[in-house]
């Protein structure tokens, strides 16, 4: 068996273990973020040094108290040294997450000055060397015992406004491209060693935000004729794309990207928890949008002739286009998912989904019975025709 090391004043007698270590429950820890008498954040490189001193002291304890416990020596109460334990595990990790934060804020000040601000791709870059010892100390922590999620915490709060500032330049009047500039962010994230950082809500939020921005003002419906033409202009000025499953898009992009589970349910979740008044912003839009098109619709099955024989009536259904829209474009089985998906994401919104699908499976039902009693009409008139005798 290796030599059993001792305590000793100002540290441990150095052992056979790795590294020279002492005694973590003394004060000494907190030199990892105390400043100096002028009262500035510790540089990095200070940081490194001094945290790097302090996990080893703490190694060096935890593997002597294992030691003598293998020699038989138990602590008079084995259940309060172990708590102990986990508790200057605990401050360790507390002190080296303050440092690590004080060392980030200050080099994401100094990269905010010293670089365009519009180039975060050279801010997070910048911000490399950091996140490299963060996540070094991260992995030295679950060596000893105190498994956390360092780069997380350190990073984390601090990334919030860079991520707002970033997709503030988003351009989002195309909607399906969002996600495509997702990818090229979260891309720049993982170059700069920052993946493990990103908060999934936070993208979800920001693209939230991103989308509504760019959100055109309604288009006037106005006193005109419902028609295939006036169809098509109204849809012309809305968007192809409702704001629900553009969202979805981006939380798919997080999943492939790996910073997401890939758990449906769990997209579905993270979509549908943005807080409630960008929620609420996402419910009045997408649901108004669907109402436009739907009120147009309706009153265009409507505009067709009710009291003309069936061939004349069908003649008029198909010469108006209205199938078209409604059947071949998929107009309604579109508008359909999109309230379907808006109700899964936001269930507390059910009674302000539900009306609009009603509307939508009644006009669904009304122009397929009224087509088929049609061609049945026809087909009935036909066969009576052909099967009535001929006259001599």
């Amino acid at each position: 068996m290796g030599e059993i090391s001792t305590p000793r004043e100002g540290g441990l007698t150095p052992s056979r273990s790795k590294r020279a270590r002492s005694e973590p429950s003394s004060p000494a820890s907190l030199s990892v973020v105390l400043p100096a008498e002028d009262a500035e954040l510790l540089p990095a490189s200070e940081i490194r040094t001094r945290g790097d001193a302090a996990i080893a002291r703490v190694d060096t304890l935890l593997s002597w108290r294992r030691r003598l416990h293998a020699l038989g020596a138990e602590a008079p109460d084995a259940a309060e040294a172990v708590a102990r334990s986990a508790r200057e595990l605990e401050r360790l990790g507390d002190v080296l997450s303050a440092a690590w934060d004080g060392a980030l804020a200050v080099q994401v000040g100094h990269l905010m000055e010293t670089t365009d601000r519009g180039d975060l791709d050279a801010v997070f870059e910048g911000l490399g060397p950091i996140l490299s010892e963060v996540s070094r100390h991260a992995e030295a922590l679950a060596e000893v015992g105190a498994p956390r999620d360092l780069l997380q915490e350190v990073c984390g709060p601090r990334l919030r406004p860079l991520l707002a500032t970033a997709f503030a330049r988003f351009d989002a009047t195309d909607r399906p491209s969002t996600a495509d500039e997702v990818d090229s962010l979260l891309s720049s994230l993982a170059d700069a060693g920052l993946e493990g950082a990103v908060v999934p809500r936070d993208i979800v939020h920001f693209a939230a935000e991103a989308l509504l921005r760019a959100e055109p003002p309604s288009p006037e419906v106005g006193e005109v004729p419902a028609t295939y033409d006036s169809y098509l202009a109204l849809r012309q000025g809305e968007q192809r794309t409702s704001l629900a499953v553009a969202l979805v898009a981006v939380a798919e992009r997080l999943v492939r990207d790996g910073t997401l589970p890939a758990d449906p349910g769990g997209i579905l979740t993270l979509v549908g928890a943005i807080e409630p008044a960008v929620q609420g912003r996402i419910l009045r839009t997408d649901l108004s949008r669907v109402e436009r098109a739907l009120s147009r619709l309706e009153a265009f099955w409507e505009s067709h002739p009710e009291d003309a024989p069936p061939k004349e009536r069908l003649r008029a259904v198909v010469k108006s286009r209205f199938f078209h829209l409604a059947i071949e474009d998929d107009a309604l089985t579109r508008f359909a998912l999109e309230l379907d998906l808006l109700g899964r994401l936001f269930p507390a919104a059910a009674s302000r989904v539900a009306p609009l699908s009603t509307r939508l499976d009644k006009l669904k039902d009304e122009c397929m019975k009224e087509v088929l009693a049609l061609v049945r009409a026809l087909s009935d008139a036909s066969f009576e025709e052909a099967s009535r005798p001929s006259g001599p």
